[in-house]
């Protein structure tokens, strides 16, 4: 797995696989800035209007995938969301759409097949 890449506005936020992290650069990607608490092997990092998304991948006993957000405004404060209890390890392909009343991610998620997140 490769980087990750995701647009918001002017800023591009990238994740990578190896306990990187989400990192971002606000010149063009010029320069990069790791995020805060955002350490896991990112498997897709993705931005709507008012938040940036990331997806760990890694799975074992005690490390399951993770899915969590932050606020555009706020991006080092993370809000981990629960995983359904049959995500065992999370796919590579993510995307995101605005269904014109909201924004909704879709992500193929290996033998849980896909799924689906809307942005409350």
């Amino acid at each position: 797995m490769g980087a990750r890449l995701a647009f918001s506005g002017g800023t591009i936020y990238s994740g990578a696989d190896f306990n990187s992290g989400v990192s971002k650069s606000t010149d063009k990607g010029l320069t990069w800035q790791l995020i805060p608490n955002t350490g896991g092997a990112t498997t897709w990092v993705l931005a709507s209007a008012r938040r940036v998304y990331t997806s760990t991948g890694r799975y074992d006993d005690t490390n399951p995938p993770k899915f969590e957000h932050a606020e555009l405004s706020s991006d080092t404060a993370w809000t981990s969301e629960k995983m359904p209890d049959t995500m065992t390890a999370n796919g590579t392909g993510a995307a995101i759409v605005f269904d014109g009343t909201r924004y909704v991610i879709i992500a193929a998620q290996r033998a849980a097949g896909l799924w689906r997140y809307v942005e409350p």
